[in-house]
């Protein structure tokens, strides 16, 4: 991994706390600007590395670029994740996001969410 990738990676995974804190005081759209300056950043970032064109003269450069985005697109993911309830969850019978959103210490964590629903539960009333 180069630096481009180390820093797109960093500011992503710093992106739970910003975007989290966010969530908690309920400044939705604060958090949903946060986030997509985030997929903007991952967007800035593949367009930078081109991995289809990285691939024709440097596969393991084209493979980091795919993991990289890769993890950038799951951690987006995840935190849009209270925004986006009703988006499609895969059924592998667990969420692995859990463990990555209960750092952030959120009350919306995925881990209060009900076994049916795809939204976060509502707590404390």
């Amino acid at each position: 991994m180069d630096d481009d990738d180390r820093a797109l990676l960093e500011k992503v995974e710093a992106g739970f706390e910003t975007v989290g804190e966010l969530y908690n005081a309920c400044k939705f759209r604060a958090a949903l600007n946060a986030a997509l300056a985030l997929a903007r950043d991952a967007n800035v970032y593949l367009d930078h590395k081109a991995p289809w064109f990285q691939i024709k003269e440097d596969r393991q450069a084209a493979a980091t670029t795919v993991y990289v985005i890769l993890r950038v697109v799951d951690n987006l993911k995840t935190i849009l994740a209270p925004i986006l309830p009703h988006t499609p969850v895969p059924r592998t019978g667990h969420r692995s996001c859990t463990s990555t959103w209960a750092t952030t210490g959120s009350s919306l964590a995925p881990s209060t969410w009900s076994s049916t629903e795809r939204r976060p539960a509502v707590t404390g009333r």
